[in-house]
């Protein structure tokens, strides 16, 4: 009997959502990269989404002159990835 363990799942994240709000920050224009954080962070289906961009994004996130994360994704994505972990022994 063969056992397939592969599981696939589908990402509805939309990453270039991300890509955008960095380009927009990066150049200064606030309006564009809040209106793109907004949709990045939108368009994340279910936890597990969150989690796997967490997870592969985390140690990568540029942050502010005061060591500080974007508050939305912190508060929408990553502290929510982070207390469940925690929760569970998982990181």
């Amino acid at each position: 009997m063969k056992n397939d363990t592969n599981i696939t799942i589908e990402v509805y994240m939309r990453i270039e959502y991300f890509n955008e709000y960095v380009h927009y920050k990066n150049i200064g224009i606030k309006s564009k990269a809040k209106e793109f954080i907004d949709k990045f962070i939108n368009s994340f289906e279910n936890y597990m989404e969150k989690e796997q961009w967490t997870i592969e994004y985390l140690s990568k996130l540029e942050m502010d002159s005061n060591g500080r994360i974007r508050n939305e994704l912190f508060e929408e994505i990553i502290f929510q990835v982070l207390l469940n972990g925690y929760n569970n022994n998982s990181y």
